[in-house]
């Protein structure tokens, strides 16, 4: 191993020690661990590592993650039990408020797989959706294959479902949510880039 590389691999380790650190040292949300009313939850809720994204249905980076980052997650750590990922709205724009209205009435809470359903095509159709005139229209097309094209537009001015969403964005600023995706491990906060290597060393430290 040359010099240059030696110089380059002890600046990784020490990247990593640093994360790692401000990890621990990041106070942990013990209200974050606990189940909500609204959790959309991929993977076994009893597995021994929780992960908490808060996103919104317009964030291009809460998109990104979703189709980038969560197919890799849920072969090695999701499908195998070893972690649970749960997903929490948190609507931060005029659209994102109009959108998550939709998905609540066309996915009902009882149903939790309608709304991971819904969740997917509004990431996976993204760029489709956000260009249309009307943002709801264009994500009902596009979840037309689904075969939940029937929409009462009158829903989304039902007094219930506003205060949910409201509730719901309430909840995450609450919760320090200022940025999304807003990814937290265990209670504790991480940036995305850092969720690797932040499992990793959980994973190890529960051996």
């Amino acid at each position: 191993m040359g010099k240059r590389t030696k110089v380059a691999a002890i600046a990784m380790l020490l990247a990593g020690a640093a994360a790692m650190a401000l990890w621990l040292w990041d106070p942990v949300r013990p209200g974050l661990m606990a189940a909500q009313p609204d959790d959309l939850v991929l993977g076994d809720p009893n597995a021994p590592v929780r992960i908490v994204a808060y996103v919104a249905p317009s964030c291009l980076a809460c998109g990104a993650f979703h189709r980038e980052v969560v197919p890799r997650l849920k072969a090695e750590w999701l499908d195998p039990r070893r972690a649970v990922l749960v997903y929490r709205n948190a609507p931060s724009s005029d659209t994102d408020l109009v959108v998550s209205k939709f998905l609540r009435c066309i996915a009902p809470s009882s149903r939790p797989d309608q709304s991971l359903a819904w969740l997917e095509v509004a990431f996976q159709t993204q760029a489709t959706w956000l260009a249309a005139s009307d943002p709801v229209q264009g994500l009902q097309r596009a979840g037309r294959e689904l075969g939940r094209s029937n929409f009462d537009r009158l829903c989304l001015d039902h007094p219930v479902v506003e205060e949910n969403v409201m509730r719901a964005r309430d909840a995450a600023a609450d919760a320090g949510v200022r940025t999304m995706p807003a990814i937290f491990v265990q209670g504790r906060k991480v940036s995305p880039a850092d969720l690797d290597r932040t499992l990793a060393k959980v994973a190890s430290a529960q051996r």
